[in-house]
């Protein structure tokens, strides 16, 4: 046998009325709390990294325009792919590559490129 419920019910606009708006409050609270602590995550991470504290207008355009993060990145730096692959180095062919999408590159790869770019690994990631 089941146990006897507690549970009521509220009509809707009662429940509206009393209940509805609190419910959003505390939603939005928790909302507002996670967003600031990825922020001062990410604002960490920055400041480790040595790295910008915000993405660069001209880096997202690039981005919205269709080019790769580290696309974008790079001529956000002024550099051009033989000088950043050999910066870091790789062949100009395998970056070439990963910034048409025919390649991911590897994790060290792309670290390697966020230092030198001056960015997290995370803003090259699409």
């Amino acid at each position: 046998m089941l146990a006897a419920s507690k549970a009521r019910l509220v009509p809707l606009d009662l429940f509206k009325k009393k209940y509805l708006g609190a419910m959003e409050d505390e939603l939005d609270a928790e909302a507002a709390a996670a967003a600031a602590a990825a922020f001062e995550r990410d604002k960490a991470a920055r400041q480790r990294a040595g790295a910008e504290p915000t993405i660069p207008f001209e880096v997202l355009q690039g981005e919205v325009a269709g080019a790769h993060p580290i696309a974008a990145w790079r001529k956000y730096r002024g550099m051009t792919q033989a000088r950043l692959a050999k910066e870091i180095g790789i062949d100009r062919g395998y970056l070439a590559q990963i910034e048409r999408r025919g390649r991911a590159g590897t994790p060290e790869t792309l670290a390697k490129i966020a230092r030198a770019l001056g960015c997290l690994v995370e803003d090259l990631l699409e």
